[in-house]
């Protein structure tokens, strides 16, 4: 039980860092409504599922592989590089995109297939080239073998966690459709634009990293 509390804090410490996923699901959820932020959302949850899946599987190799200055330098260099460029690109896309002509009219049709499978990419992208996620969990499951956890909460923990990214997403999805109600479209437009500048702001921060480490 102590596990899964303990997990909890662990995700409420994850919503406080404001990452690029963040404005990048606000602009989602205000232009697009729920589905299109939970199509996103569900991406990263993807993409955080598949390192908690590596991080349990390949633990020892995984932490061995990171103590070693020289590998986990070469590994925020490459994925810092890479993902770096791609959120910058991303944002780039966004400013440059026009806007549709009733964002709040897009927002209330029902969003295609090929869309939701869009954003779930995206989502799922911004997560993974981001190479933090990983050394957070990594983190986590040092923690709990650092602890004396045995499987069963080492699993609390992972639950907790997980489940409390989940509840806050969905709350900030929920959160920023009820703002799109009380917005005029041309502010909705805004909206973009300052979720463009952060994910280009997070790009440039993460190539400086990696290019610095």
């Amino acid at each position: 039980m102590y596990g899964f509390l303990e997990g909890i804090l662990y995700g409420l410490l994850l919503c406080v860092l404001v990452g690029p996923i963040f404005f990048k699901i606000l602009q989602t959820s205000v232009e697009g409504g729920s589905i299109a932020g939970i199509a996103l959302a569900a991406g990263q949850w993807l993409g955080d599922f598949m390192y908690i899946a590596a991080v349990f599987v390949g633990a020892t190799f995984i932490s061995t592989a990171l103590a070693d200055e020289a590998t986990k330098q070469n590994f925020i260099f490459y994925l810092g590089t890479v993902g770096g460029s791609m959120l910058m690109l991303m944002g780039a896309s966004m400013l440059r995109a026009a806007p549709p002509t009733s964002v709040v009219e897009q927002a209330d049709n029902k969003p295609r297939k090929r869309g939701l499978a869009l954003l779930f990419g995206q989502g799922f992208l911004i997560n993974t080239i981001n190479p933090f996620p990983l050394f957070f969990w990594v983190s986590l499951m040092g923690s709990t073998i650092g602890g004396g956890y045995d499987s069963s909460n080492q699993i609390a923990v992972f639950v907790g966690t997980m489940g409390t990214v989940i509840a806050t997403d969905l709350i900030k999805i929920y959160l920023a459709k009820q703002l799109r109600l009380l917005l005029k479209p041309q502010y909705i437009i805004y909206v973009r634009r300052v979720a463009a500048v952060a994910l280009m702001a997070f790009g440039l921060l993460l190539l400086l990293r990696s290019v610095s480490a």
